[in-house]
């Protein structure tokens, strides 16, 4: 958890295949950071040209800081969202889903 007490959340979803990705990663990070939360935004970490492997290596080290991760409903397209959520699952990590906003309030 950072200093100011804001529960860090990961946010995983499907990328690759999704033009718009971007765009829906950014939104996700709004509503968090509305809701008070610090958002951990996995475009934002790795840079496009980089391996699928160390894209992953560098999104499974930031979200092992986290406390939650923040499931977009086309998590389960994706295979590193779902080697994400394993991880935050045997990390213990509370989640949510993108469709179940209700946690957020």
């Amino acid at each position: 958890m950072t200093n100011d007490k804001k529960p860090l959340v990961y946010i995983a979803g499907k990328i690759t295949g999704d033009e718009n990705y971007k765009q829906k990663f950014d939104d996700a990070e709004k509503l968090l950071l509305d809701k008070g939360f610090n958002p951990v935004n996995p475009t934002k970490l790795c840079d496009p040209k980089w391996t699928y492997k160390k894209q992953m290596r560098k999104c499974l080290l930031a979200l092992m800081d986290c406390d939650t991760i923040y499931l977009l409903d086309d998590w389960m397209y994706s295979k590193g969202a779902t080697a994400e959520r394993y991880v935050a699952i045997s990390l213990g990590l509370k989640t949510i889903h993108g469709y179940d906003l209700s946690y957020l309030k």
